[in-house]
């Protein structure tokens, strides 16, 4: 049980959020995919989280920051979801883990791992690893419209980090012996969240650097060409899945 039952970060009303969510981690990414809706409008820059709801083929559509990392972003997920939201995709990035993931391309995450401690104990069973799964319906949904739009994209399982600056050859080398293929920071959040809470959720990653191979690492504007190729499968996705 939470000590709130108002959020204290998203300084916006019940209505102010639509049912339909996509919540990203750079305000950037807002900027570019905001102009994909109709007569949107800043509901909330409290704190950063800068929050959006508009409309998308008069649908109401909502899209907000969550920041990086887990603590961040479980933050804004718990206040969205406070405020009415009943679906939400992640649509952020990620680092390639495997060889056949290039910068541009897009996985779909089943599951994410994560290590134990800190932000997953306070929300689990201590001593457990809870299931940290995508809504399956919703996940198979967003793939028809990958495939509709010929998105380049892989179903799989990814890890979900607290740590940025990770030491990349150890780590690299222990992920890819269970072939997990890519990593991000925070869906595996969001699965735990979106179970113990019950909302529906899937992370939508796009693909910005790798970690085995030299691709660099794309900034914002340069992904943004990126983002908006992939936004509007999603959303066309997102308004036609049933709540």
């Amino acid at each position: 049980m939470s000590y709130f039952s108002q959020p204290l970060h998203i300084r916006a009303r019940q209505g102010d959020v639509a049912e339909r969510v996509i919540v990203v981690g750079d305000p950037k990414r807002v900027d570019a995919i905001k102009l994909l809706l109709d007569d949107f409008k800043l509901v909330s820059d409290n704190r950063g989280f800068y929050t959006y709801t508009g409309l998308y083929k008069g649908v109401p559509i909502t899209i907000s920051v969550h920041g990086v990392g887990g603590p961040s972003a479980s933050i804004v997920f718990e206040e969205l979801n406070m405020l009415g939201a009943k679906i939400m995709v992640r649509f952020g990035t990620a680092g390639a883990l495997i060889e056949n993931l290039g910068v541009g391309d897009v996985v779909l995450a089943l599951s994410a791992s994560y290590y134990r401690g800190g932000l997953y104990n306070l929300y689990t069973v201590v001593d457990t690893c809870m299931p940290a799964v995508a809504d399956y319906h919703l996940l198979r949904h967003i793939e028809k419209y990958m495939e509709k739009y010929r998105i380049r994209y892989i179903v799989d399982s990814v890890v979900s980090v607290d740590c940025f600056y990770i030491p990349v050859k150890d780590f690299v080398s222990q992920w890819s012996k269970v072939k997990v293929s890519a990593v991000d920071m925070e869906t595996a959040a969001l699965y735990i969240l979106s179970r113990i809470k019950g909302f529906k959720a899937v992370s939508v990653l796009l693909i910005s650097n790798s970690l085995i191979k030299e691709t660099g690492y794309l900034s914002a504007d340069e992904l943004r060409e990126y983002v908006i190729r992939v936004a509007e499968p999603l959303l066309e996705g997102l308004i036609s899945f049933p709540i």
